[in-house]
């Protein structure tokens, strides 16, 4: 498969996906939908068309009345709003790795919003942190493929054992894993030993060079499985990212 294969879909910057943790449908206009989120659609959060633009929210854009819009409260609600606003570009997949033909999806959020910055993974407590996510699969052992533009796997990857008290079976366990696999990619340099080569740029991918990349800026919103488990990546888009990564 070439590395050409891989879109940056961000050319336009008005094209943006609004998004709600509420929702997480996908919308063309700028609003947000109220729908409560559960279990039941949290799922959709790995759904996002690798190489788009979204932006994510944790609260519903203000109404204005004529009682808010003179008294000035309308404004200081725009201006909350705004500055809750965090816009993520989805980071491009292989076509096997971007259909939405997978299999299973596990997705990682925080009070209920997805897309948790890897430098935070090991100090945040997830939603539902203790659930055996493997339990109902039957499973011994799995395998992680870390999927960035123009970056290769090295032979084959490592059967990872998904059995209760193994360090791979809650969902806390899980999230924590594949942070750790995306660093060894995102940081070479800070890994003895790793399972990837060299980067391989061109035209299309050279918008996802490593080495301009901060690694404080990229999220993790859960793994897809194409055969072997796919992390949802995103990265807070350059031109409008507000998000506190500190």
């Amino acid at each position: 498969m070439s590395f050409d294969d891989y879109e940056w879909s961000g050319n336009n910057p008005l094209d943006i996906n609004f998004v709600s943790p509420q929702s997480l449908m996908l919308t063309n206009q700028p609003e947000i939908s109220s729908m409560v989120i559960d279990k039941t659609n949290m799922f959709k959060a790995c759904l996002l068309v690798p190489g788009g633009r979204y932006c994510l929210s944790l609260i519903n854009k203000p109404v204005p009345t004529a009682a808010t819009i003179i008294n000035g409260e309308h404004e200081a609600n725009m201006r909350a709003y705004q500055e809750n606003l965090e816009y993520v570009v989805i980071v491009p997949r292989l076509p096997q790795n971007s259909h939405i033909t997978f299999t299973d999806t596990i997705v990682f959020s925080v009070k209920g919003k997805p897309g948790i910055y890897l430098h935070k993974l090991d100090t945040v407590r997830i939603d539902h942190p203790d659930d055996p996510v493997f339990k109902d699969r039957g499973w011994k052992r799995t395998r992680v493929e870390i999927d960035w533009p123009g970056v290769e796997r090295i032979g084959r990857l490592s059967n990872l054992p998904c059995s209760p008290g193994q360090g791979f079976y809650t969902r806390q366990e899980v999230a924590l894993e594949v942070g750790r696999q995306v660093r060894e990619v995102l940081l070479p340099h800070t890994v003895v030993k790793h399972n990837y080569s060299c980067q391989a740029l061109n035209k299309r991918n050279r918008l996802w060079d490593i080495r301009h990349i901060d690694y404080r800026s990229v999220r993790l919103l859960g793994i897809n499985y194409y055969q072997n488990w796919v992390p949802v990546l995103a990265i807070d888009d350059p031109d409008n990212a507000i998000g506190a990564r500190l």
